[in-house]
């Protein structure tokens, strides 16, 4: 039950979607893009929306009144693939350390 609890905990306090996701964001004319990586054929989509003005106000521009510019983004998983036999392999080894426990 512990182990339901710490998953829903874990993911309830995400965004939907990682701001890395998030290639382009065009003022002029108002659109996003952004991909995802499909876990059944393992292919990259792009995709260019509308944006939504839910927050009414420019997602790039911070609070202050400066705009955000990218500078770095670090990659953990740099020269490793991240594929699903090492997802399984991170969850069953924290299922294992979880059993220990109980």
């Amino acid at each position: 039950m512990q182990g339901c609890v710490n998953y829903f905990i874990r993911y309830a306090g995400r965004p939907a979607m990682a701001e890395n996701r998030i290639t382009e964001y065009n003022k002029e004319s108002n659109t996003v893009s952004w991909f995802y990586n499909d876990h059944k054929d393992e292919k990259r989509y792009d995709v260019t929306d509308n944006v939504i003005d839910s927050f009414n106000r420019d997602p790039i521009q911070c609070k202050c009144g400066a705009i955000m510019q990218y500078t770095y983004t670090y990659n953990p998983f740099k020269d490793k693939r991240n594929d699903r036999t090492y997802r399984k392999r991170c969850i069953d080894g924290m299922m294992r350390m979880y059993k220990r426990r109980i």
